[in-house]
């Protein structure tokens, strides 16, 4: 097995075993808190850890502990390559495919790609209540200072850890001998599944095929880091804005008028950047490709 091959196959398996590894961290870190929790009461630890994640300390600490797992993988995998991380992971933008007018676009694109699909898939899967649900509740149960922290944690830390696994270890690494699609799809459905609402998931993988998109053709992964930040910011602070408007979701009667003038606005500029970015992107020299003789018959 050639080395290209090689590095290839490691990264497609250390991406499905990453799911399971960081889904074992977090079940022993969240038993451990429960017990400590439980100690010197007649409370099970499962009923008094499902209640401290129900506080806003609580839901902090659930944010660390789910990017935490996952940034462990990710260091182990690292160290494993035995490569600089700067190189392995893509952390530099490519001078010879990077177009700086780019940002706005990609950011606004990236929008709109979660909208659309969102508008074709919601009515058939469900819209990831259960998951949703949690992470805007934990931004309406805290305060304004520690929401706006939340919504930064929830902005900064998975566009760091998740891209860094999923597309700068996983994505780049299966480059090496795989085809861009194969590559592509299947960085996006591990990452889709790695999260825990399995409709939730299902909505997540076209923007996590854009994601790796960007990525291949930038050749870097910086600019997927910057969509996954804006589209993490922008849902995380309309949460937020929702929560601090008083409105009920359950009495759509009161609907503010903010809500559905910033909605379609928000709907038209992402559709106008992704045509926009997409339009660039495809206009940038071709990205490095597998070896002829490493290329898969998925092609």
């Amino acid at each position: 097995m050639s080395e290209s091959r090689r590095s290839a196959s490691t990264a497609l398996a250390i991406g499905f075993l990453s799911i399971p590894i960081a889904m074992l961290l977090a079940q022993i870190a969240l038993h451990a808190i429960g017990l400590y929790l439980a100690r010197g009461t007649d409370t099970h630890p499962a009923e008094a850890a499902e209640a401290f994640f129900a506080t806003t300390p609580g839901f902090f600490v659930a944010i660390l502990l789910g990017q935490g797992a996952f940034a462990i993988v990710l260091a182990l995998a690292i160290w494993h390559a035995g490569e600089p991380p700067r190189l392995r992971l893509g952390l530099r933008l490519d001078r010879e495919r990077w177009n700086h007018g780019l940002w706005i676009p990609l950011a606004l694109g990236t929008l709109g790609v979660k909208l659309i699909s969102g508008f074709f898939l919601v009515p058939i899967f469900g819209s990831g209540e259960e998951y949703s649900d949690a992470l805007h509740g934990g931004i309406a149960n805290a305060g304004l200072a520690a929401a706006i922290v939340l919504v930064i944690l929830m902005s900064v830390l998975p566009a760091l850890i998740e891209e860094g696994l999923f597309r700068g270890f996983v994505l780049r690494g299966m480059l090496r001998a795989y085809a861009p699609a194969f590559a592509i799809t299947m960085s996006a459905l591990l990452f889709a599944f790695a999260h825990p609402d399995p409709s939730y998931a299902v909505l997540l993988v076209p923007l996590a095929w854009w994601l790796g998109w960007v990525c291949w053709r930038t050749n870097s992964l910086v600019p997927a880091m910057w969509c996954h930040f804006t589209n993490n910011l922008v849902g995380a602070g309309f949460g937020l804005a929702i929560s601090q408007s008083g409105f009920d979701p359950s009495k759509p009667e009161e609907i503010p008028t903010w809500l559905p003038v910033t909605s379609t606005a928000l709907l038209v500029l992402g559709v106008l950047g992704f045509f926009r970015a997409k339009s660039v992107l495809q206009s940038l020299p071709e990205p490095p490709g597998p070896e002829p003789d490493q290329r898969t018959s998925r092609e």
